[in-house]
């Protein structure tokens, strides 16, 4: 939502589906950036990440968080568009890394939300 001399302007309507907010249904792009760090042990992530930084292509992911109720779940077509792995700790690498969407993601709950966010 936003505002217009301090006026509230709504920008969907009761046919909005989902839990996007809609201006004109179906004729946007939807994008998604996301911003990750952590901890991992040195496996196939660990060479991944930084070959498609350097190249630039595209790679599907699936990315899931439990910790938060309900669960999210993100698939979908990503670029790797910045990565930094620094030194290990206790056997594991610690890294950053921001994902750019190149197209629709798709966005599950589980268990399914039963109000919007």
């Amino acid at each position: 939502s936003f505002k217009i001399n301090n006026n509230p302007v709504a920008v969907t309507t009761a046919e909005s589906s989902g839990r996007w907010r809609e201006l004109l249904g179906d004729t946007g792009t939807v994008e998604l950036e996301i911003d990750a760090a952590g901890l991992y042990q040195k496996d196939a992530p660990g060479h991944l990440l930084p070959t498609l930084v350097a190249s630039g292509a595209s790679q599907i992911f699936q990315l899931v968080s439990a910790a938060s109720s309900p669960g999210i779940t993100i698939v979908g077509s990503f670029v790797v568009s910045e990565y930094e792995a620094s030194a290990t700790y206790n056997e594991a690498s610690t890294f950053t890394v921001k994902l750019m969407s190149t197209g629709a993601p798709t966005i599950t709950y589980s268990p399914a939300a039963t109000t919007p966010a």
